[in-house]
């Protein structure tokens, strides 16, 4: 009867140290899991903030070169919807056109103004279609 028990006894002593094996083997594998996606989560947000920091220096970049480029007292002369059919409107339009075929990744460029603490005045816009053009002088409430 002894010799049953102690197989009994041996094999209980296997199943308990198998039990340990695979706990500690599986809480290790969860340490790591659990560490890669924290780390991969942490590397995502920090590249997309990166990204977003790129992409709004580059924008910066951009609007500045068209800031400097067109004539800022004919762009201060264009008051009125009428203005739109003068060469000065023409001309500052076509270099924002110019601007903008050569990034293909910029879809709209337009000015605007500054009228009132609510208001702002569209002045200057790239768009071809009713649907994307804000005529001269359209304002809109901010």
């Amino acid at each position: 009867m002894s010799e049953r028990k102690a197989i009994k006894g041996a094999k209980g002593i296997r199943t308990r140290h198998l039990s340990l094996r695979l706990s500690l083997g599986s809480a290790f594998v969860a340490t790591i899991l659990i560490t890669a996606i924290v780390l991969g989560a942490a590397s995502l947000l920090s590249v997309r903030a990166q990204l977003r920091q790129n992409l709004a220096q580059r924008l910066m970049d951009i609007a500045g070169v068209a800031a400097v480029s067109l004539d800022a007292e004919a762009h201060a002369g264009l008051l009125e919807p009428a203005d739109m059919d003068g060469s000065a409107y023409k001309a500052l339009r076509a270099r924002l056109m110019r601007i903008q075929d050569v990034n293909a990744d910029i879809k709209y460029i337009y000015t605007f103004r500054k009228v009132s603490e609510t208001e702002l005045m569209f002045v200057l816009d790239t768009g071809t279609s009713d649907k994307d053009f804000s005529p001269s002088a359209n304002r809109i409430r901010t």
